[in-house]
């Protein structure tokens, strides 16, 4: 299982009123829409921030990763951007945990943070096997529940984690949370919910927010994108699914895994060339995933080219790839 979502569990014995939660976060303009369950929460085509409070923590589910104009400028090292993580050191200064993590498996971008006392006590990034920031003294349930250099168990690490630090998953699947419709939907979907008042007043409003919106829903889209042709590769609809995977590559050109796939799709239509292409680009972003290697040794196989396609096999066993 591969996951796409973000969350952020707070330690308090009374939440208050969510509403109040969010703006105190950052996000305001939320409605409430009535109540999802945990799978559908940490979904990637949820639609919005959902939260509910279990057992001393409140849950934040959001699989859009928390985003916001000033996303936009975050650096490339930091799991939240500034105005949240500044936040998230608020809210903790007055006695709360605070454990948030990322997991993303199509770039192979997983990270956590804990904020204790008002301060960050803890931040780990990876993207495609690259850290990107590791500050902190490490907790001791990291050594419990990472695997050292295997890069595939980064997110059930992080899982983990969360487990022995907030709340076993067996406790999410059994509560509902309360869902707040995010603004940067409506806009798109519906573009009456800009407010009322003159055409030229909601025009300059909505300018704005159409951009902030758009922004902030590119990587909702790709995703969108990447998941629908997972879709249609399974029902054997090779065109389709190669459209989508490349209209999620055109929106974020680091998604190995979408070159991969993209060239298993290729393979099926037998366009070798072309596969071999999309593999090759998949080691280029990930070289030290044997998966690639093995794929790209499957279509030389297909080329009748045993050189390149051992030379590959071999190097699929060496980086411990083994074929499901």
């Amino acid at each position: 299982m591969s996951w796409h979502t973000s969350m952020i569990l707070i330690q308090q014995p009374d939440p208050g009123d969510f509403v109040l939660l969010l703006e105190r976060l950052g996000f305001s303009g939320g409605k409430s829409r009535g109540t999802l369950s945990f799978e559908d929460a940490t979904s990637p085509m949820g639609p919005g921030k959902s939260v509910a409070h279990v057992d001393g923590w409140t849950i934040i589910c959001d699989p859009m990763f928390f985003t916001s104009m000033e996303s936009l400028d975050q650096p490339d090292n930091q799991v939240w951007s500034p105005s949240l993580d500044q936040r998230l050191r608020e809210i903790s200064a007055s006695g709360a945990t605070v454990f948030g993590f990322i997991t993303e498996g199509a770039s192979g971008t997983h990270g956590f943070t804990l904020y204790q006392n008002g301060n960050r006590k803890r931040m780990w990034l990876v993207q495609a096997g690259e850290l990107l920031a590791d500050e902190g003294t490490p907790l001791p349930e990291e050594k419990e529940c990472f695997i050292k250099d295997d890069p595939f168990e980064e997110e059930q690490g992080l899982l983990m984690m969360m487990e022995k630090i907030c709340v076993p998953l067996a406790t999410l699947d059994k509560i509902e949370f309360q869902l707040f419709e995010d603004h940067r939907l409506l806009l798109i979907m519906d573009p009456k919910s800009g407010g009322g008042g003159s055409d030229r007043g909601n025009a300059d409003w909505n300018v704005a927010e159409y951009n902030k919106a758009i922004a902030d829903l590119t990587d909702t889209i790709w995703q969108a994108h990447y998941n629908r042709a997972h879709a249609y590769f399974h029902k054997g609809e090779y065109d389709k699914a190669i459209a989508d995977y490349t209209e999620a590559i055109r929106l974020n050109s680091e998604l190995r895994d979408a070159y991969r796939l993209r060239g298993h799709a290729y393979m099926h239509k037998h366009e070798l060339d072309q596969a071999i292409t999309d593999f090759s680009e998949s080691i280029r972003l990930a070289p030290n995933d044997g998966e690639g290697y093995f794929s790209r040794a499957c279509a030389h196989v297909e080329k009748g080219d045993r050189v390149r396609s051992d030379k590959d096999f071999a190097q699929a066993e060496a980086l411990g790839y083994k074929p499901k």
